[in-house]
Parts: C-alpha cells; sequence; structure tokens
C-alpha cells in the first residue's frame, strides 16, 4: 500500500511546539470542544486532514450546503455524519 507523505504543516514542531508541551491546553473555535490538550488537537488534525475519506462539495451550487458541508467534519470531532439530515 502507498504510504502518503507527511506534510509537514500538519506537525506540531513545524508550528515551534515541543514534545513538552503535548499536555499543555488550549482553546479551540473550531470545533464543538472548548479546550484541546496539543496532544489532542495533533491527533484531531491528523484524523481530519490525512485519513482516507474526503467529502466532495465543491460542486454543490447551493452556497448554505456547501457551506455546512465544510463546517460539519471538524464540528462533529470527526463522527460520521451520514445519519444526520442537513437543517
Amino acid at each position: 500500500m502507498w504510504n502518503r507523505p507527511a506534510i509537514d504543516e500538519l506537525d506540531y514542531h513545524y508550528h515551534g511546539f515541543s514534545d513538552d508541551e503535548l499536555m499543555n491546553t488550549y482553546e479551540i473555535l473550531c470545533t464543538n470542544v472548548s479546550v484541546m490538550t496539543l496532544r489532542e488537537i495533533d491527533s484531531f488534525l491528523k484524523e481530519t486532514y490525512c485519513g482516507h475519506i474526503g467529502i466532495e462539495f465543491m460542486h454543490i451550487t447551493d452556497i448554505d450546503i456547501r457551506r455546512w458541508l465544510q463546517e460539519r467534519p471538524e464540528l462533529v470531532l470527526n463522527k460520521t455524519v451520514v445519519q444526520q439530515k442537513y437543517a
């Protein structure tokens, strides 16, 4: 199986953080969780942006539906939203 190359920008070291800071907490604005440790943020970003499944939505012309799909993956912390109807 093909291994994807690492994305430097998704590594906390790239942004000046060290391993000693993994348990520090930070306020988060883009999820339904208000505070996360650096370790949790790192895991969340990798699950959200480095996973095998994505959402194709840029072809949708209704801006409200497109915005909802764009925001939803981060708001639900990578949980399946297939059963959830657009509101």
